[in-house]
């Protein structure tokens, strides 16, 4: 990156699940963390960066699995040798006993973009039993899926009718870039089949519908699809269930307007609204709710604490 790259303003749920959490939250990780990846960057500004590539001991588990499938999809849709489910799990488990490594010494000071834990920055007592607990839902979501019907029916799948395995993608909506990551996409027939992993809780149901109908717009300006010619799935690990959410037109209006709304609300802490420049960080409100912070990376710079 060079030092003109622009802070474009765009949209995401994960974006709009933040600004609803904590706008002081919302501030530092969209605004204030900012330049921060120069390396004569020091101060609050590097300081922010890297407390926004944080993960929980969760996400990091979710991320991992992700990380195995996509490496499967990827080599399956592109005709590569493909590894047997107990080598993907392996290679994962050692990767994620050099991570937990690397992150209790905290390197990642020095290197962000590797791996850093919330609950090793902020010296959060976990039990050996907890973190052995991460390590088995990741070996068990891995099992199930390799293992599974689902797996055996991808790789039947003929390689030109893939279409997105984990690739960062948008579509726009008056004129703002809303960004999408499909985990998994296909063609089945006349249909665009689109997989969401995932290995945690749920979502709100209003949550995940929201997004379901974002990958929804997308497939369907991307590839000329109807709504009801998207078929969105969401894919529990390691139970393997697969729910199907039909979305359909109210759905869909409904969705848009509530983007509209949410984009609205974000501009009005912009000062300058062509350049996505913000007010003042003081403008950006703290919640006054505390359970919000028990997972938020940006504890050691936000005044509350």
């Amino acid at each position: 990156m060079t030092k003109d790259f622009k802070n474009q303003f765009s949209w995401s749920t994960t974006r709009d699940s933040v600004f609803r959490q904590c706008l002081r939250q919302y501030y530092f990780n969209y605004y204030g963390f900012w330049g921060g990846w120069h390396g004569d960057v020091s101060g609050r500004t590097r300081q922010i960066y890297v407390l926004k590539q944080l993960q929980t001991r969760q996400m990091w588990a979710g991320e991992k699995v992700h990380h195995c499938i996509e490496r499967s999809l990827t080599n399956l849709h592109r005709g590569v040798a493909l590894l047997n489910a107990e080598e993907a799990v392996d290679i994962t488990l050692r990767t994620m006993r050099s991570d937990f490594r690397f992150s209790r010494s905290k390197e990642y000071w020095q290197m962000p973009k590797g791996c850093g834990l919330l609950e090793h920055e902020y010296d959060i007592p976990v039990p050996d039993s907890e973190w052995k607990a991460i390590a088995d839902h990741v070996r068990d979501c891995l099992k199930a899926f390799y293992h599974s019907g689902l797996w055996e029916k991808l790789k039947a799948v003929p390689g030109k009718e893939w279409l997105e395995v984990e690739e960062f993608s948008h579509f726009l909506l008056n004129e703002v870039t809303i960004f999408v990551k499909l985990d998994c996409c296909y063609r089945e027939k006349d249909k665009v089949v689109v997989l969401d992993w995932k290995t945690g809780k749920s979502r709100k149901r209003d949550a995940h519908l929201l997004q379901l109908v974002c990958y929804t717009l997308y497939a369907c300006e991307r590839w000329g699809k109807k709504p009801n010619q998207v078929v969105a799935q969401e894919c529990r690990l390691p139970s393997m269930e697969v729910i199907h959410h039909p979305v359909g037109g109210g759905d869909i209006d409904d969705a848009k307007a509530y983007i509209r709304g949410s984009i609205t609300d974000m501009k009005s802490l912009l000062k300058n609204k062509e350049e996505n420049e913000p007010l003042e960080e003081a403008a950006f409100d703290i919640t006054e709710d505390d359970r919000p912070c028990r997972s938020c990376n940006f504890r050691k710079v936000c005044p509350k604490w």
